[in-house]
């Protein structure tokens, strides 16, 4: 018999397999940060360990990206895996324009072979902030009850990115309004009831005339602009603002003495008439009361008020 021996080597072969944890593309708003987990396999044939670090020329710039707490595997013997819930941070900055992308790389290296490392791509997408605002030229105006008062105001989109907006004024009284149209304020909005396409920062001016009704009472009244994104519905895409209207006092006063407008008296005795006062004005009166007679010349003729 015959016995031979043979000997082989065996070469050690590096691999690194990476696979995304939950996902590898987010929604991030601007000022905001997200994160991504990953999974690191050791699919070469001998223990390893992998550490983690950031392609920086991937960064874009004015964002960030950090490594989480964690930054390497520790020995992962073949076909094991480690995950790392949050490998990495990435921050948007504050201008941050909607639908702006950052495809941000972590590199994961063998610690026994630096020329052995894969990437893996985080793709942070920046969501549309709906956000416009409402400056007034004047928050509160005085006027008569039957006259106008006229407001500017620019509607401005304070998001970050472009969109229009519808505005929609809440005159004072609307319920009963709705039900009675002697209550109706006159509203009028120039130049239309919507903004055009406006990028970010961009504005729209308007003017608002509000004819006071005939019955208003001297008194201020609220008058609500809402200013509403085209992307209504999602958080901040509308805001209000609130515009005041000082009624004046209006005086007016009705006199009634139906019934006893002729009375015949003889000489030396009393006419007594009845007399129904009403304020007719819009805030509250006092009334003095005097009385004249043309054609009381001769004689003594008094009059009392009671």
């Amino acid at each position: 018999n015959v016995s031979t021996t043979f000997q082989f080597t065996v070469n050690i072969y590096r691999d690194i397999q990476l696979s995304e944890v939950d996902t590898g593309s987010k929604d991030i708003i601007e000022g905001g940060s997200v994160y991504y987990g990953i999974t690191v396999t050791n699919v070469g044939n001998s223990a390893d360990t992998f550490v983690l670090g950031i392609d920086e020329t991937s960064v874009p710039a004015d964002w960030d990206a950090q490594l989480g707490s964690l930054t390497d595997t520790g020995s992962l013997a073949p076909g094991a895996s480690y995950t790392f819930s949050e490998a990495i941070f990435v921050y948007a900055p504050d201008d941050a324009v909607a639908d702006d992308i950052a495809l941000i790389y972590i590199v994961v290296t063998s610690d026994a072979d630096s020329n052995t490392s894969a990437e893996f791509q985080t793709r942070s997408t920046v969501a549309q902030n709906y956000k416009p605002t409402i400056q007034t030229s004047s928050q509160t105006n005085n006027g008569a009850p039957g006259t106008v008062v006229s407001y500017t105001f620019t509607v401005t989109n304070a998001g970050n990115g472009n969109d229009e907006f519808s505005v929609d004024i809440t005159e004072p009284n609307a319920d009963d309004c709705s039900q009675n149209n002697a209550a109706c304020w006159g509203v009028d909005l120039t130049p239309d009831d919507v903004t055009p396409q406006m990028a970010p920062d961009g504005s729209f001016e308007f003017t608002l005339n509000i004819t006071i009704n005939e019955n208003a009472l001297k008194q201020s009244y609220t008058v609500v602009i809402n200013a509403t994104s085209s992307g209504a519905g999602s958080d901040g895409s509308y805001t209000t603002k609130n515009v005041y209207v000082e009624v004046s006092a209006r005086a007016d006063i009705s006199l009634d003495s139906s019934g006893t407008s002729n009375i015949e008296v003889d000489a030396g005795q009393t006419a007594e008439y009845n007399l129904t006062i009403a304020n007719d004005g819009n805030d509250e009166d006092d009334v003095s009361l005097s009385a004249s007679c043309d054609v009381c010349s001769e004689g003594d003729w008094t009059f009392q008020f009671v």
